[in-house]
C-alpha cells in the first residue's frame, strides 16, 4: 500500500494521528497546513502541530493563504494524488480541487453525520449530554459536511470532558480512514448518502454558549464538560465570570426552599446550587487571572457568600 500517493491536509493536534498513519502505511507526497502564526505579544512564530511533525519527518510542506488559489491549485494538480485527505484543516475547498485526485477527496468528521454537521461537533455532543458519538469518513463536495458517508465509528461519551474525547475520536478516526482508503482503493466500499431530514448543525463555540443559569441540571453538566478547559463554563459572582472546570449532578431534586440559581451550601465537597430540576455540585473553580481550585483549597484562604449565581 505504500504506492498510494496521498495528499494530507489539516492544521490542529486532531489531525495529527490520520497524519502520522499515512505517514507510516501510504506515500505522503505533500502536507498542506494553515499559515504560521504570530503569538499574542507579537515576538513569536507558532507553527501547527501538523507543521510541527511535518518538519521532524522531512516530509514536504505548503502553507497557501488561499489553497484555492491558481499556484496552489497547479501545484497540488502537478503531484497527481490518488487521495486527498482533509482533516480540520481550516480553509474551505473549492470545486477546481475537488476533481484533482484520482481516487477522491476524502475528510474525517467529528461525529455521525448527519448529525452535527459544522464546526463543533465534540462540544454539542458533550454538551447536548448526548449517550455516543463517533467519527465518519466522507466524501468533500458541495455544502458543509453534506458529502456522501463511506464508513462511521461509535463510542460511548459516559461523563467524558472534552479533551478526553477530543483525543478518542481523533485516534478513531485515524484507524478509520486508514481502513477506508485500504478498501477503496481495492474497490470494496461504496458511499451513502446522507439524509437529509436527519441532519443537525453544531454551530461555532462563542463564551455565551457557556453561561450558566442552572435552569436544567443536565444541560450545565453538559456545558462544564463540553467546554472544559475553554473556552469554559461560567457563571456570575459580584460581576466576576467564575469558570467552573469540575462539576456533577448532586440531585434530580430541587430545593424548594431556594430560588434557581441560588447557593444551598458551601463546604470542603463544593458548591451546591439550586437548579431548575436539581441541584450542581460545583468542585473547582478558576477566577479571572488566577489559577484553578478546588473548592476545599479556595476555602482555606477565602470565603464564598450564598446568594444567587446570575
Amino acid at each position: 500500500m505504500n504506492k498510494i500517493n496521498i495528499i494530507f491536509m489539516g492544521t490542529p493536534d486532531f489531525a495529527l494521528p490520520s497524519l502520522k498513519l499515512l505517514n507510516e502505511r501510504f506515500t505522503v507526497s505533500l502536507v498542506v497546513t494553515q499559515p504560521d502564526r504570530i503569538n499574542r505579544r507579537g515576538n513569536k512564530i507558532t507553527y501547527s502541530p501538523i507543521k510541527e511533525y511535518a518538519i521532524e519527518n522531512n516530509l514536504n510542506i505548503y502553507q497557501p493563504q488561499n489553497v484555492n488559489s491558481e499556484e496552489s491549485i497547479n501545484k497540488i494538480r502537478s503531484l497527481n494524488p490518488d487521495y486527498i485527505v482533509v482533516v480540520a484543516y481550516g480553509q474551505i475547498i473549492k470545486d477546481e480541487i475537488l476533481e484533482i485526485p484520482k481516487k477522491n477527496i476524502i475528510n474525517v468528521h467529528a461525529s455521525l453525520l448527519p448529525k452535527y454537521r459544522g464546526a463543533a461537533p465534540i462540544h454539542r455532543a458533550i454538551m447536548n449530554r448526548d449517550e455516543t458519538t463517533g467519527v465518519s469518513i466522507m466524501k468533500v463536495g458541495p455544502g458543509l459536511d453534506k458529502g456522501e458517508v463511506y464508513i462511521t465509528a461509535e463510542t460511548n461519551i459516559n461523563n467524558k470532558k472534552l479533551p478526553e474525547l477530543h483525543d478518542e475520536l481523533s485516534i478513531l478516526g485515524s484507524d478509520l480512514l486508514a481502513e477506508y482508503i485500504e478498501k477503496d482503493y481495492e474497490k470494496t466500499i461504496v458511499g451513502k448518502t446522507q439524509e437529509e431530514s436527519l441532519a443537525t448543525y453544531a454551530h461555532k463555540i462563542s463564551k455565551e454558549d457557556g453561561y450558566l443559569i442552572f435552569e436544567d441540571v443536565e444541560s450545565e453538566i453538559g456545558k462544564i464538560n463540553g467546554l472544559y478547559p475553554r473556552p469554559g463554563a461560567t457563571f456570575n459572582y459580584f460581576g466576576e465570570r467564575i469558570k467552573v472546570l469540575e462539576g456533577e449532578i448532586y440531585s434530580n431534586e430541587k430545593n424548594e426552599g431556594k430560588n434557581i440559581s441560588e447557593i444551598i451550601n458551601v463546604d470542603d465537597q463544593g458548591i451546591l446550587v439550586n437548579c431548575g430540576n436539581g441541584i450542581l455540585l460545583i468542585k473547582m473553580i478558576q477566577f479571572p487571572g488566577k489559577k484553578p481550585m478546588s473548592i476545599r483549597d479556595y476555602l482555606k484562604g477565602n470565603t464564598i457568600t450564598l446568594t444567587e449565581l446570575r
